[in-house]
């Protein structure tokens, strides 16, 4: 949750991904985080209003180009993560151990 006050417009520029994800990475810029409560359920309908990649109904040429919008605006952050466990793989993704 966030006040209402807080809350900053989706990127409109993100219409089939990746609106979430720069909502609170633009949120994480202005010194705002996430709260964690294990007493909460959550859900989330994934892709619910533009369809899913795998089920051929999302139009896979504007979902790329989403991709490559999303890592040149956060490419930095998204390399170098301050929340990422420098103890784990940024190269596998069962987070192995950096070893």
């Amino acid at each position: 949750m966030i006040k209402k006050q807080k809350f900053i417009n989706f990127d409109p520029e993100f219409r089939i991904a990746f609106n979430d994800v720069d909502f609170n990475l633009r949120l994480l810029t202005k010194k705002y985080f996430n709260l964690y409560t294990p007493f909460t359920i959550l859900k989330h309908y994934e892709s619910i209003s533009v369809g899913k990649p795998e089920k051929g109904n999302r139009d896979l040429k504007e979902f790329k180009k989403e991709i490559l919008k999303m890592y040149k605006k956060w490419k930095k952050l998204l390399l170098n993560d301050p929340f990422y466990n420098k103890n784990l793989s940024k190269i596998r993704e069962n987070y192995d151990l950096n070893i």
